[in-house]
């Protein structure tokens, strides 16, 4: 069983590394807020993880925590993406 969590942490790591290359390349401000909010779904992810892993639920709090913070602010950039960057009538 650890064995199978040390892995999929490692994979985490590895995507979250990638994630954060994109928000740091990323041609757009809508792909910048999609790799943050990418971000915050693997740090779950990875104390997630870690709860299972020491078998006890020490980190449910800060999952809690993370997954609001990461939706509200998600909510929070698409709207001043929404209001700084309007859509052009001729798009589709």
């Amino acid at each position: 069983m650890n064995l199978i969590l040390n892995l999929c942490t490692i994979v985490l790591i590895l995507s979250l590394l990638i994630t954060l290359y994109r928000l740091y390349k990323g041609p757009t401000p809508a792909d910048r807020i999609l790799c943050l909010d990418a971000i915050t779904i693997h740090l779950v992810a990875i104390l997630g993880g870690m709860m299972i892993q020491s078998k006890n639920t020490y980190f449910t709090d800060f999952i809690l925590a993370l997954s609001l913070l990461g939706f509200f602010s998600t909510i929070v950039f698409a709207n001043y993406l929404e209001v700084h960057y309007p859509k052009e009538e001729n798009e589709h």
